[in-house]
């Protein structure tokens, strides 16, 4: 009996024609949830497909159609990064696929609304050390630099205002600590999209269910700890807006069990658990 992980990536890994190898009809009945994503997909232009409220729905559609159930696992776990989560969710039967879409799609638009007016960003560094005392020198009057993504032990994300994540990143360079700024349109996981929390939850509470008979156990990203009810589901969703995802606690709590792990949509998140 085989013992699995699935793991569903989140932003970044959209790009322009990801829908190629996928089942045409599946892809059709559900990227037609969303006015105008069908040529974004397929056609482009690359920034249009990476703003959020574009992004998110597509990586879901293209991620959920190409998992695959496993008939013969004897322990299956699940970890979706960010959005990826939303994945993790609808093939255990939490979520309904053709719901979850459009679900995304008010969810990239409010966190895109969160983030109007400000020029914001998402800066991710190569190392997981503390460095406050960088971000107390750089950090501009009324701006934000908050962790985001804890990725591995290599790699920690940070969100922000992009002015002063570029003097964090001079700052590191003059450390030669490498980083790398995100192909998003936004800051996610941090204080700014708390105002969007008391909306979103009211769309959650219109699309979340429980399957007490799935034999997926799911990993939600603000705690590593497994979902077990529809409100936990809820809350974690809701959190996650303003909260940091903690991939690398979450693979800690499961990684002695030995899985086998398969990643739909790219590779990334695997090479994070190397």
């Amino acid at each position: 009996m085989r013992r699995i992980l699935h793991l569903f990536p989140g932003q970044g890994i959209q790009k322009v024609g990801m829908h190629a190898s996928l089942d045409s009809q599946q892809y059709l009945n559900l990227v037609k949830y969303v006015p105008g994503l069908q040529k974004c997909i397929e056609e482009g232009p690359q920034a249009i497909l990476n703003q959020t409220e574009f992004t998110q729905p597509a990586i879901f559609i293209c991620s959920y159609i190409r998992y695959q159930q496993i008939h013969d696992a004897e322990i299956q776990y699940a970890i979706g990064h960010s959005v990826g989560e939303y994945a993790a969710l609808t093939i255990a039967g939490h979520l309904d696929p053709q719901e979850t879409v459009q679900l995304l799609y008010k969810r990239g638009c409010i966190m895109r609304d969160c983030s109007k007016g400000r020029q914001m960003g998402m800066l991710a560094v190569a190392s997981n050390q503390d460095f406050t005392q960088i971000i107390n020198k750089v950090l501009l009057k009324n701006q934000i630099i908050e962790p985001a993504l804890y990725n591995s032990q290599n790699q920690l994300v940070y969100s922000g205002d992009k002015e002063s994540l570029k003097l964090m990143q001079a700052e590191l360079k003059k450390q030669k600590v490498n980083s790398l700024f995100l192909e998003v349109s936004a800051a996610f996981h941090c204080s700014l999209l708390s105002q969007g929390k008391l909306e979103f939850e009211k769309e959650l509470q219109k699309y979340v269910k429980f399957n007490p008979k799935s034999e997926i156990k799911i990993i939600r990203n603000i705690d590593a700890t497994v979902y077990e009810n529809r409100d936990q589901i809820i809350e974690g969703l809701r959190d996650q807006l303003d909260h940091p995802v903690m991939f690398q606690q979450s693979y800690q709590k499961i990684k002695d069990l030995n899985l086998q792990c398969i990643e739909y949509g790219s590779n990334i998140l695997t090479k994070l658990l190397i």
